[in-house]
């Protein structure tokens, strides 16, 4: 049997810690792929990163989780999995946020799926709700849909454009837009391109659960990993 989940529902906590947040190659890569292998249906996941420094949340990875409406027993599953394997990162990684990918190409902003998955991330990090017992920041990105096909066309203008950041508002909720950047904006569309090229896979937790072969890769992926590193570093 899998561990079970420590993320149960609950109410955010107010305020956010961060006014920046920086998405990373790999993770930025990893975000459109998922979002491209499934263009009709929405995308999800889990983001993972550092801790906040000088205002700045550094995101540096993104897992795909699922592709149409999230599943309870998924989503459970597909955490627990994400919190042994993080025991062991030397990394230091730690789970920061959701992203999304709207079904719609015109819709910009979270829908009430990813609204509540931010929410249940950032209670989990603090089980007695208190904000002085919060162990990690929170974010939820939200992939612009239009940016995101000019991306990956190799239009090298769209990536900063492509993935959209929000952090909590005055309601508690996560519909405040936060500036968000990607750094070194040509290497990381030429790592997105070679990715494309290259064919190399980004299976979400679903695919991996219906795939005929059990061994075919969904986290850690070190393939992705790898090309990221020799494109983008």
């Amino acid at each position: 049997r899998y561990p079970q989940s420590t993320y149960t529902m609950g109410d955010a906590k107010e305020g956010n810690s961060y006014n920046k947040v920086i998405v990373e190659a790999e993770a930025f890569v990893s975000m459109l792929l998922h979002a491209r292998q499934h263009p009709y249906d929405p995308v999800h996941g889990v983001l993972l990163g550092g801790v906040v420094g000088n205002g700045t949340l550094p995101v540096t990875a993104a897992i795909p989780i699922c592709h149409g409406t999230p599943v309870q027993p998924w989503i459970e599953t597909s955490l627990a999995l994400i919190e042994t394997q993080l025991e062991d990162d030397k990394t230091k990684n730690q789970i920061v946020g959701w992203y999304t990918a709207p079904r719609l190409l015109q819709d910009e902003r979270p829908g009430p799926v990813a609204l509540r998955m931010a929410s249940i991330l950032e209670n989990s990090n603090s089980p007695d709700g208190s904000s002085s017992s919060a162990t990690t920041t929170t974010t939820l990105i939200v992939l612009q849909n239009q940016a995101v096909a000019k991306c990956c066309k190799g239009i090298v203008e769209a990536v900063p454009m492509a993935v959209q950041a929000f952090g909590k508002d005055f309601g508690n909720q996560y519909q405040e837009r936060m500036a968000t950047l990607v750094p070194n904006s040509a290497k990381v569309a030429q790592a997105l391109q070679e990715a494309i090229a290259s064919k190399v896979s980004c299976r979400d937790f679903c695919d991996h659960l219906e795939g005929d072969d059990a061994s075919t890769t969904w986290y850690p992926n070190p393939e992705l990993t790898k090309l990221v590193q020799k494109v983008a570093s």
